[in-house]
């Protein structure tokens, strides 16, 4: 038949039970392998953040704290603080029912001074009224993508967030030894049911373990070690910046303190303050969402990421 040199070699015709104790110690070697990869073949990152030798721009803190998504939050609540946008009540349905929409209220003094981001996004609101969640829609974010790359690229420089080299190693390191563990899986299952052999649930499962525990293993944060020590660093140094949130009244001068305070604390410093009803659109966009980190709404989102068996008569649960 075609192809039966491909399936004549020791692999393709070991019993099953043999072949999950090999594939065992393959999964393994790939693993620490993979390990060594992602923690050796880059660069150190720095282990002490920069010197603080003054309040810090609170466009990056919110784009260290949270990316694109705290930075987009962060420049709503700057243009409602100047007066420039508001959130309001549109009556829908009749007039019976209102929902929370974002609108345009004028351009005054405060837009000279404006961070390129909230320019960006006054100019992208415009004057049609919007729901608060658009901002986070694709089109936005697209359109801020740039004044954004600014942020991320100091951020970089000094070694508070993981490094580009890092991520692509990580990133190689997951993609090769995810072949190595599904293509030697796949190629004992395609040996197994060309032989009309179908017990293959143990070996599938080992092989989903195995690249779960990959993706763990390769996993890198976003932020540096450096980048984290300095957040709670500023967190300490400047937490008086979250009473400047309670105090700041909408329309009033911009005050750097408001802004860093929401950076450093999130939409939760919004709550109980003039800026309540901004507070509220989110956290009612988060819960129609279905989760906290839906729609880029939370004030941060963290991730995180067995099982066994055995089998009898021989069988070996992988096709051998």
């Amino acid at each position: 038949m075609p192809w039966d040199w491909l399936f004549d070699n020791p692999v393709a015709t070991m019993r099953g039970p043999d072949f999950l104790a090999v594939y065992v110690g393959f999964a393994v070697m790939v693993l620490v392998a993979s390990g060594l990869a992602v923690r050796w073949l880059v660069p150190p990152s720095p282990v002490e953040p920069p010197v603080i030798d003054g309040p810090p721009d609170p466009y990056e803190v919110a784009f260290l704290r949270g990316g694109p998504p705290d930075v987009t939050r962060l420049a709503v609540a700057d243009l409602m603080q100047r007066g420039l946008v508001t959130i309001a009540d549109e009556p829908r349905a009749l007039g019976l029912l209102k929902s929370k929409v974002l609108r345009t209220v004028g351009s005054g003094e405060g837009v000279a001074d404006l961070h390129p981001v909230a320019t960006t996004l006054l100019e992208t609101i415009g004057h049609k009224p919007r729901q608060p969640a658009v901002v986070f829609r694709s089109d936005f974010q697209t359109a801020l993508r740039e004044d954004m790359q600014h942020l991320e690229t100091s951020l970089r420089e000094e070694g508070l967030l993981t490094s580009e080299e890092t991520l692509t190693v990580s990133r190689t390191a997951r993609v090769v030894g995810s072949l190595l563990l599904i293509g030697l899986a796949g190629y004992k299952i395609a040996a197994a049911i060309r032989s009309d052999h179908w017990n293959l649930g143990f070996l599938v499962a080992l092989t989903a373990i195995s690249v779960i525990v990959l993706m763990i293993v390769t996993a890198r944060r976003r932020l540096s070690a450096a980048g984290r020590l300095q957040l709670k660093r500023w967190e300490t140094a400047f937490a008086d910046s979250r009473s400047a949130v309670r105090s700041t009244a909408i329309g009033a001068a911009p005050d750097p303190a408001f802004l860093l305070g929401c950076a450093l604390f999130g939409v939760v410093a919004l709550q109980g303050t003039a800026f309540a009803s901004l507070h509220d659109a989110y956290q009612r966009a988060a819960a129609s969402s279905g989760g906290g980190c839906g729609a880029g709404f939370s004030s941060s989102c963290g991730t995180g990421c067995g099982g066994g068996g055995g089998c009898g008569g021989g069988c070996g649960g992988c096709g051998g």
